[in-house]
Formats: structure tokens, C-alpha cells, sequence
């Protein structure tokens, strides 16, 4: 089901190659707020700096008696900056949560319907479907998250302590065996925070796929990946190949930035086409889930909920 899956993300793809673009213009529009946001205060924080440093010898008498005046300027810059990239993230996830129910919306009508066809207006429908549930799933999976890295840093604390008693009581075995429980709590984390990652992604395709709230999405999810393990293995292969991929585009950028005559000047364009690629696979990606899911569940479309509950 693996490959069918991944043939399926490319076709859907290939035949919603729209999604392409709207995606770059979502990357664009996220780059440009980034250098409007958070480059604006920067600069002003690096020119006034700059112009501090030219002044220094006809400022140094009110440092010297109004030190603070100074500081307090520093830190306005700094917190400026602070809330300029608050600002940004805020916008810029608003924008991403925004293109990812888009997608995936399409993609599942995609995989569906073989007769589907795109339309910008379907596209956007789907976006603004799925924008507050799936705010409300990320929510929820942050907190999750966060409540399982604070467990995780205590049990580290106090397996650190012990590991600190046992190598000041000079024995081997002691210390072998605290040793071994800091590893394997390192190798757990790593497991279930990638686990974690996997499954959260399962959830938010369950909730585009059947079109249900958020707490009936983390149970499909469950039920998905709990019935079907091998979930979790087709995730990371998706990842893998698109790393191999990614590999492999580096290198050959390396090889035009070699070339004497060519290099120069086609290094801008393979940039762009780089980034492009970046975006066609991370479809592809998408569209394989979706596929994957929706194969392994056996949805039809007569067991989709058009409109998706708002609960939590």
C-alpha cells in the first residue's frame, strides 16, 4: 500500500499543480513579512547603533552621568525586535495553518474523486473550513508537548542526580547502570517525540480526511496508527527520500557553483527552482499521507463530514 500511496501523491499532484503555487506564494508571502517585521526594527536597532558608536567621544560625559538613559534605549530596541518576531510568527503560522488546510483538503478530494478538479476558489473554501480546527488541534498538541518535555526534563534532572551520586561512590557497577538509564531515557525521548510528531501529523490529516473536531481526530489518529504501525514507518521513509533528495540537489549545486563561466549565474536560478522542488516534494508528501490514510481507513466520500465539528 506503501508505493500505491506514494504513486497516488504524485498523480494528485501532478493534476493540482496549483497547490504548487499557492504554497510558493505562501513561502514568498512569509519571507517578505519576515524581512517587513522583523528586518525593519533590526536595521533601525543596527543603524541607531552605528550612529551611537559615531557619536561615542560627544556621548561619553552623559554616559557617564545618565547611564541608564542609554540602557533603557538599548533595551526599547531589544524589546521592539522581540515583539516585531512575535508579531511575525503569529502571522506567519496563521499563513501556514491557512495553506495546510487548503492542501490537504484538496488533496483528500483529490484522492476521492479521480474526476476532481481544482479551482482556486475550492482551494480557499477548504483553508478557511479547516483554519480554526486545526488552530485548535496545534494548540492542543503544543500543550501536549510542552507537558511532555517538562515531565521529561524533571525525570532527566533527577536521573542526572543520580548520576552524579553514583560516580561519586566509585562504583562500576552503579555507575554502568546510571549511565545506561541516561542513555536510554535520551534514545526514549527522541522515540517518542518523533512518535509524538508523526502521530500529531496523522491527527490533522484525520481531521481534513473525515472532516471531524479535534478530539474525534487525535481517536481516528489513534485508532490509525495503533491498527496500522507501519504508519509511522512510511512517515519517515517520506522523510528520508525527500532528505536523499535534498542531498542530492545540494550537490549538484555545489557543482554549478564550481563551474568557471556558468557558475555565477545560475546560481540564483537553481535557487529558485531549488525551493520549487522543495515545495513539489513537500506536496508530494502530503498527498501520499493522505492517500495512505485514506486507503487504510477506506474512506468513500459518502463517509466524509462536509462540515467539520468545532469542539475540542
Amino acid at each position: 500500500m506503501m508505493i500505491e500511496s506514494i504513486k497516488q501523491g504524485f498523480s494528485i499532484t501532478h493534476k493540482n499543480w496549483q497547490v504548487i503555487l499557492l504554497r510558493v506564494a505562501a513561502g514568498a508571502i512569509n519571507v517578505i513579512g519576515f524581512f517587513f517585521l522583523v528586518g525593519t526594527p533590526v536595521i533601525i536597532a543596527i543603524i541607531s547603533f552605528g550612529i551611537d558608536v559615531a557619536q561615542v567621544r560627544d556621548m561619553f560625559p552623559g554616559i557617564l552621568e545618565n547611564p541608564m538613559d542609554i540602557l533603557t534605549r538599548y533595551i526599547g530596541l531589544a524589546v521592539l525586535v522581540a515583539v516585531a518576531f512575535l508579531i511575525y510568527l503569529t502571522v506567519a503560522s496563521i499563513i501556514i495553518i491557512y495553506a495546510y488546510g487548503g492542501t490537504i483538503g484538496v488533496l483528500r478530494n483529490a484522492v476521492l474523486d479521480e474526476q476532481f478538479k481544482f479551482s482556486y476558489s475550492g482551494f480557499f473554501r477548504e483553508a478557511g473550513r479547516f483554519f480554526f480546527p486545526l488552530v485548535w488541534l496545534s494548540s492542543l498538541a503544543m500543550l501536549l508537548i510542552l507537558a511532555a518535555v517538562i515531565a521529561f526534563a524533571i525525570l532527566a534532572g533527577v536521573v542526572f542526580a543520580v548520576t552524579q551520586v553514583s560516580a561519586g561512590s566509585g562504583s562500576s557497577l552503579i555507575v554502568f547502570f546510571s549511565t545506561f538509564f541516561s542513555l536510554l531515557l535520551v534514545f526514549l525521548a527522541l522515540t517518542l517525540g518523533l512518535g509524538s510528531l508523526i502521530y500529531i501529523v496523522y491527527a490533522s490529516i484525520a481531521m481534513v480526511a473525515d472532516g471531524r473536531g479535534v478530539m474525534d481526530s487525535f481517536r481516528s489518529a489513534w485508532v490509525f496508527v495503533m491498527g496500522r504501525p507501519m504508519a509511522f514507518v512510511f512517515y519517515i521513509l517520506l522523510i528520508i527520500g525527500i532528505l536523499a533528495v535534498n542531498i542530492l540537489l545540494v550537490m549538484i549545486g555545489f557543482a554549478f557553483q564550481m563551474t568557471p563561466i556558468i557558475g555565477p549565474f545560475a546560481g540564483i536560478p537553481y535557487k529558485v527552482a531549488y525551493c520549487a522542488v522543495q515545495v513539489y516534494l513537500g506536496v508530494v508528501m502530503w498527498g501520499a499521507l493522505v492517500a495512505y490514510y485514506m486507503r487504510g481507513t477506506k474512506r468513500s466520500a459518502s463517509e466524509v463530514i462536509q462540515t467539520p465539528a468545532r469542539d475540542i
